[in-house]
């Protein structure tokens, strides 16, 4: 059974069968393919459609298309369709979801064809035109869906004169299927708790992990009466959602708050199958709020007496602030624990609530998002945004990607192509948060075999130090290492002006493609008593709170970093307990804000060090740091992966460094440089000047040599 035969059969109305049967028996009839012109003249003659489009403009589409379907050229394959099919029936079969019918009718057919510029041949392109100009368009005949019907109306629960019906929605059709996948245990022991009991029940989880969809649920299996979750004594009931502004909205004098609370309670003292929910609960129990305080004091006696019960949702921080604080109205509560659901059952989720997030003009045209796509915006925004919870984070970038695939479908950038990929949503998310494309693709081989060359060509004469950073983001990028850790902790060890700090750029050149995503903090600004201060950042109530950048700040915007702690030797001993935390891949600034730290490579860098000869192992180095104590505690050094000596840079590498200053200066200067500083002679001189003094053989004590000698023979140019 092919593709159309399934259509016909499982999705097609009776008579939009009947009109594209009349369309392949007339291309057979005229030795041609069917074109889109065949099927819009068929569909023409459907009385539902001839009821809605104007007399004249279908005669004047019939009579343009009756001379253009029989001058189509035969075929060797008559009745075969030149068009994209399973496009234009997929793009029907959300135009007629979204118009509240069970199959698709030749009106949706009709409108689908004449979206079809996309997927649709010249002959057929043709054929749309000249129905076009007969005043016959996609446009004109779009009926308003049942979902937006549904939207425009009125839900307001009018017993109160405020709130929102949530059961009223869902016996209304608001949701076509159940808007809560999962979390059956929690749905469960929330039945229980409302229909045995009277206490009040308060939900309790992260952002975005799903309490309000289990209230939705809920309202949706009490309208449905789904047995046996629901039991009978509870068919009928009303959930109603509350806010506390629907509360304090026209109370500003004096008693009028008071009054409305009285009319409110003994409402709900009477109507005990209306159950209120109120979302972000906490509102209403600031007692650093008059008005809340006073909804508060009102709302503990009948909930002590079981007159008045509700369902309030809010997040772990704020029910230990506004409600474990108090025990009196801690004890009125049922606690719910929500947690985050795991990543197999956010994929479950995700597939179920797809064709949901599917706004109407995506389903027009038919796009179609992959199974592949689904499980990779939960696998993407697990790994990569610990801020947010699953499953609201792989939606809210789901949708982002089907708003961009959808815009360039319409503005016909790209292929056309109407399939939301993996691909795609790598894509979308690297663009919005600065993390490369092939930092989400596991298969890297190439990228870290041509790795060392890109970085040696950049820092000359430590190929040992780059090999070993490889092969420990290689390690990292195989998954055996823990997702929560930061993808690398390097110190670096070495003399001033050997290419520690170069090599860190150059990783935030090669790994993370910015310059912009390193973040450079020098530790000897962080050497006094307030050090703990300045690297966090000012607490509340302190001069300069959320005035400073701290690295803290740096890595909320940019996740995605490399860390350069330099001249870590010299901050004080007291930052050792806050970089634990920083090291271990999560961390809280002054603000209380968390801080994802995994995705970064952090670098430190010391060159208090001396690393004697033949002591350059790195057992040897980690006992010698140790000796030295300060900031080198041994919860500290034990956080490091690798320590990475630097040595010193040899004669043929500091020639070679020279030449390349010399090729950088030449094609940044507008002066032309002396013809014989390329010649051995004047690079060795140059050489054997930075050979001497204190910091002799560093790269910095080159480029000073050499802008000397330019100094004392520039104007041979």
């Amino acid at each position: 059974m092919n593709d159309l035969e399934v259509f016909l059969r499982n999705e097609a109305s009776p008579t939009l069968v009947g009109a594209l049967s009349n369309a392949l028996a007339t291309a057979r009839q005229n030795q041609t393919v069917t074109t889109l012109g065949h099927v819009i003249d068929a569909l023409l003659d459907d009385t539902a459609i001839i009821n809605r489009v104007s007399g004249d403009c279908r005669k004047r589409a019939k009579a343009g298309l009756s001379a253009h379907l029989p001058a189509l050229p035969r075929h060797e394959r008559p009745g075969s369709f030149s068009f994209q099919l399973s496009a234009v029936t997929m793009a029907a079969r959300g135009i007629a979801n979204d118009m509240g019918a069970d199959r698709v009718t030749p009106l949706a057919f009709l409108v689908s064809c004449l979206q079809g510029e996309n997927i649709a041949d010249a002959a057929s392109m043709q054929a749309i035109q000249i129905v076009r100009s007969a005043g016959l368009s996609a446009e004109s005949l779009t009926l308003p869906s049942k979902r937006d019907e549904l939207r425009r109306q009125d839900f307001t629960f009018h017993a109160l004169g405020f709130g929102v019906d949530l059961t009223a929605k869902a016996r209304a059709g608001f949701w076509r299927a159940c808007p809560l996948i999962g979390m059956e245990r929690q749905l469960e022991q929330l039945v229980r708790t409302i229909s045995a009991s009277s206490r009040s029940v308060v939900l309790v989880g992260e952002p975005g992990v799903g309490k309000s969809a289990l209230i939705d649920g809920l309202s949706f299996h009490i309208a449905k009466e789904t047995r046996p979750l629901i039991p009978s004594m509870i068919d009928g009931w009303s959930v109603v959602m509350l806010a506390a502004r629907d509360i304090l909205a026209g109370t500003g004098v004096q008693g009028d708050l008071e009054a409305r609370l009285n009319t409110m309670l003994a409402f709900f003292r009477e109507n005990t199958s209306v159950i209120p929910f109120f979302d972000e609960v906490h509102t209403l129990l600031d007692t650093g709020s008059p008005s809340a305080r006073a909804i508060a004091t009102a709302l503990k006696p009948p909930m002590e007496s079981g007159s008045f019960r509700c369902i309030g949702a809010t997040t772990d921080q704020e029910y230990a602030r506004f409600i474990a604080s108090d025990p009196a109205m801690n004890s009125r509560f049922t606690k719910i624990l929500i947690p985050e659901p795991s990543t197999a059952d956010a994929v479950a989720i995700m597939s179920g609530i797809v064709d949901h997030i599917l706004p109407p003009p995506a389903q027009r045209m038919g796009l179609v998002v992959t199974k592949e796509a689904v499980a990779a915006s939960v696998e993407i925004t697990h790994r990569y945004n610990k801020t947010d919870r699953l499953p609201r984070k792989a939606k809210q970038l789901l949708e982002h990607v089907i708003s961009k695939k959808t815009y360039d479908v319409l503005v016909g950038i790209g292929t056309g192509d109407r399939e939301v990929t993996a691909r795609d949503v790598a894509a979308v998310f690297s663009d919005t948060t600065g993390i490369p494309l092939d930092a989400l693709d596991d298969q890297r081989d190439d990228f870290y075999e041509s790795l060392f060359d890109r970085l040696s060509s950049r820092v000359k004469g430590q190929e040992t130090a780059i090999k070993a950073i490889i092969s420990w983001l290689r390690l990292q990028a195989s998954g055996w290492l823990g997702v929560e850790r930061p993808r690398g902790r390097f110190l670096f060890l070495g003399p001033s002006g050997v290419g520690k700090t170069e090599l860190a750029k150059a990783l935030a050149e090669q790994i993370m493609h910015d310059r912009g995503s390193l973040v450079v903090k020098n530790m000897a600004e962080f050497k006094g008593e307030d050090a703990r201060n300045q690297f966090m950042g000012a607490s509340a109530g302190y001069v300069g709170f959320g005035e400073t950048t701290t690295v803290y700040s740096r890595v909320m915007m940019r996740p995605y970093s490399v860390v350069v702690l330099d001249e870590i030797e010299k901050a004080h001993a007291s930052l050792s307990d806050p970089l634990l935390s920083v090291l271990d891949g999560s961390a809280e600034d002054a603000q209380g804000r968390f801080v994802d730290f995994s995705q970064c490579i952090f670098i430190l860098t010391s060159n208090a060090l001396q690393v004697p000869d033949g002591g350059d192992d790195e057992l040897s180095c980690r006992r010698a740091l140790l000796q030295m104590g300060g900031i080198w505690q041994p919860a500290f050094v034990d956080r490091i992966d690798r320590v990475i000596v630097f040595g010193a840079l040899a004669r043929d590498t500091q020639v070679e460094i020279l030449a390349g200053m010399i090729d950088r200066l030449g094609v940044s200067t507008r002066k032309p440089l002396p013809a014989r500083l390329r010649e051995p002679g004047t690079l060795s001189g140059i050489v054997d000047a930075a050979c001497q003094g204190a910091d002799a053989r560093s790269a910095r004590r080159l480029e000073r040599c050499l802008l000397d000698w330019l100094i004392a023979n520039g104007r041979e140019c």
